[in-house]
């Protein structure tokens, strides 16, 4: 077999353009305002001001103060790292002596802050509640510590288990985890199950050493790696 024929030579032409416009530009100050204009700009402040009053519209600022020790305020507990030896005793500290001064009777709350990224785990959130009337929401200093718990997925699901940082130690949480099994018991549930962070390794032995196996891997939003493991607990 024989192919024959002509072939035109191939050229073919790219192009590309690209305009970058300035949409529009605020005025900017390059000299110190007149008299007159300071006092136009000063009569505007104040009709807005009761524009608002008059509108009933609260505003109020917030900011982020940061407090470090006197101690030690170069350190990388104080300058980059999330906690350190003594960093988060001075926040406790600091947090009662807050809750002394403005809010007798508040609740104190210790929960999950800001995950920054690359971080292996949130920051610690300390806060403090309490009503404007006055009336106390907490009074009783003796409640140490709690767990929170659930039916969900076939079994009693332990959502929260928390000790006040001073009376960890004293088998607190195991005697915590002992009145769930209980309560799973008293509602014929065949299991108690929970999630608990893979870094968190004293509380994988804890949980271990009341009898709780490893059963799952899992990973929260934005991760491809596993960053927790549910345990559970047969009864």
């Amino acid at each position: 077999m024989r192919v024959g024929g002509l072939l035109d030579p191939c050229n073919t032409e790219f192009s590309h353009e690209m305009t970058v416009q300035r949409i529009y530009e605020s005025p900017r100050v390059t000299k110190p305002y007149t008299g007159e204009q300071w006092h136009a700009i000063e009569k505007l402040g104040h009709q807005v001001d009761a524009d608002l009053r008059s509108g009933d519209v609260r505003l109020t600022m917030g900011g982020e103060p940061t407090f470090v020790s006197l101690d030690d305020h170069d350190g990388a507990e104080w300058t980059t790292a999330a906690l350190g030896p003594v960093k988060r005793q001075r926040a406790v500290e600091l947090l009662g002596r807050l809750r002394q001064r403005f809010a007798p009777g508040g609740l104190l709350h210790f929960g999950q802050g800001k995950w920054y990224p690359g971080e292996p785990l949130p920051r610690w959130a300390f806060g403090c509640h309490w009503r404007k009337d006055g009336v106390p929401i907490w009074e009783d200093a003796s409640l140490i510590a709690a767990v929170l718990w659930t039916e969900k997925e076939g079994g009693l699901y332990l959502g929260r288990l928390a000790v006040r940082p001073d009376r960890r130690g004293r088998g607190l949480a195991r005697r915590l985890m002992a009145a769930a099994e209980a309560e799973a018991r008293r509602r014929r549930l065949p299991r108690v199950h929970l999630s608990t962070r893979l870094v968190l390794l004293d509380n994988r032995q804890l949980f271990a050493a009341c009898g709780y196996r490893e059963i799952e891997l899992r990973c929260h939003d934005g991760y491809t790696a596993p960053t927790s493991v549910v345990m559970e607990k047969q009864l």
